[in-house]
């Protein structure tokens, strides 16, 4: 019978209405944990949602889509519940959308430059060697959005300086063919915080009209 093995890293040289015809999710939408369907069409967001208004902080729910290998399909947006901003209250699964203002967006793009390379070991007690695979870098792109209307408020493009590793890979038994052959670097430990602080922290920016 084929088996999958999960190698860990080891180490790193890294209800609808009237308003269904125009935001046909939002209606659905009761929890912070649902908005990362926002994240790839937004439309005219949330009509719920906490205005975008004031001096600031503003209350913030973080998604994020990338890639950990070659053989990786994005698996669609995933809170990044760990984001956390200097004097915001942390928003959680559970969150009512009523108290979201922001959200924020980040998408990986796979390039094509190694960094380094990064070892993964078999599960305890399985006899499996270690493998070594190429780090590739990886684009982060992050789009902030005013929730309640879904104007764009600010954008960014970051590429770590320092991307880590993914954590863990898994390897089929199936046939090499299939089994990744390269990685791409992940978002290091608190780097959304500081891509975000300013504008999550700082007063509403206006439109631009």
């Amino acid at each position: 019978m084929a088996g999958t093995l999960l190698a860990t890293l080891s180490a790193c040289s890294g209800a609808s209405d009237a308003n269904d015809s125009v935001r046909p999710r939002s209606e659905r939408i009761k929890t912070a944990g649902q908005l990362h369907s926002l994240c790839e069409k937004i439309k005219k967001g949330h009509p719920k949602a906490a205005k975008y208004a004031g001096d600031g902080p503003h209350s913030t729910v973080v998604f994020a889509n990338s890639y950990r290998h070659d053989k990786d399909a994005a698996s669609g947006y995933a809170l990044l519940d760990e984001v956390a901003f200097n004097g915001v209250a942390p928003v959680f699964s559970e969150t009512s959308v009523s108290d979201v203002a922001l959200l924020g967006c980040v998408e990986g793009k796979r390039g094509d430059s190694p960094t380094r390379s990064c070892t993964y070991s078999g599960l305890t007690g399985i006899s499996q060697p270690s493998r070594t695979l190429p780090l590739y870098d990886q684009e982060f792109e992050y789009t902030v959005y005013a929730l309640r209307t879904g104007r764009v408020v600010e954008t960014y493009s970051r590429s770590p300086s320092s991307g880590s590793c993914p954590k863990s890979v898994r390897f089929g038994d199936e046939g090499e063919q299939n089994n990744p052959t390269m990685v791409y670097e992940q978002l290091p430990d608190g780097s959304v915080d500081l891509v975000l602080e300013e504008v999550v922290t700082g007063p509403a920016r206006p439109s631009d009209g």
